[in-house]
Formats: structure tokens, sequence, C-alpha cells
């Protein structure tokens, strides 16, 4: 195949499909090139190493987060801002399915987001925001609830084959009732 073959996009393509299959970690580049047809060469044309393929594969949810907490952050009013959070989260996670499997099953992408930056910094902002000006455990038990309960939906094969909206409005049910209903703080 020609090397417009290994372009970006497919790379980051094929790689979430095998991410899926077999793990970050039973992932190959030689694995990569060999979905695309190509050689490894050409991969390494585009990434130097498959760190550089995982990042690019997470690009999409991470800059779609970074960009949900800009908007919240700019909303003057602290309800009103945990909940653009919350059905931007939604969002997230019904246009990105199969990326959340990936980035919220995988050990990988786990030590990932727990110890590289960007991720760090984005998940204290992402927190900081949902927690609001309440710092109380219980109010920073809610919040961890919340965010670990985004990888249920799209991990739970029971919920497997629910359509997209009545996904998004689960996950905003729940992040309302477990963030904003003033009756459970």
């Amino acid at each position: 195949m020609a090397r417009g073959a290994a372009s970006p996009n497919r790379i980051r393509d094929a790689a979430l499909l095998l991410f899926a299959r077999h793990g970050v970690a039973g992932t190959s580049l030689q694995m990569i090139a060999d979905e695309l047809g190509v050689t490894k060469a050409a991969v390494y044309h585009h990434h130097r190493a498959k760190a550089d393929i995982v990042a690019a594969v997470l690009d999409p949810a991470v800059t779609s987060m970074r960009d949900i907490i800009g908007a919240a952050t700019a909303i003057p009013d602290e309800e009103d801002a945990v909940l653009h959070t919350i059905a931007g989260l939604a969002d997230q996670a019904v246009v990105n399915r199969a990326l959340y499997r990936i980035m919220l099953h995988d050990p990988v992408v786990s030590a990932m987001f727990s110890s590289q930056e960007p991720f760090t910094s984005l998940w204290v902002r992402l927190r900081q925001l949902l927690s609001g000006d309440d710092s109380s455990m219980k109010r920073r038990m809610s919040v961890s609830i919340f965010l670990a309960g985004l990888a249920g939906p799209v991990q739970d094969e029971s919920l497997a084959k629910i359509s997209d909206d009545e996904l998004r409005q689960g996950i905003v049910h729940v992040g309302t009732r477990l963030l904003l209903d003033t009756a459970s703080h």
C-alpha cells in the first residue's frame, strides 16, 4: 500500500480497533501496521512510539473534556456549570463509546491518566469543577462515584444495546441526582 494508507487518522482508527480487541499492552506497532496493510516504517513515519499512538487515540476525548471544562468554567452560576459539565460528559460518553471502553478500563490508559500531564491536571480541574465550593467528603465521594460510574454504561454488556439518547439521559439523570439534588447533600 502507498504511504498514504498509513495516515494519522487511519492509524488512530486501526489502533482503537486493536486496543479494544487486545488492550493497549497487547497491541504492538506491528499489529497496527498489519491491520492497515502497511510496513511498520509507515506507522513510524507518523508516530515514533506506541505511547504517541495511544495519545492520538485519546486526543478526541481529551480535547472534548478540555472544551467542556473550559466552557463550564466560564459559566458564573456554579450549579449551571456543574449541569453543563454533566451534560457534556454524557454527550462525550455517547460519541466516544468505544473509546470510553478503552479509556476507562485499560490499565495502561489508567496509568497514563493518573501519572502524566496533561491528563492529571485535566482530572484535577474536572473534579474541582464538579465539586464546586463544597469540598466535603460527601461531595468528593459523589464526584468520585459519578466519574467512576461513567465507565459502567459503556462496559456493562446488559446496556450495550441501549440507544445513544437513553445512555445520555441516564448519565445526566444519575449525575444530576448525585451532584445537584439538594436533598442528598
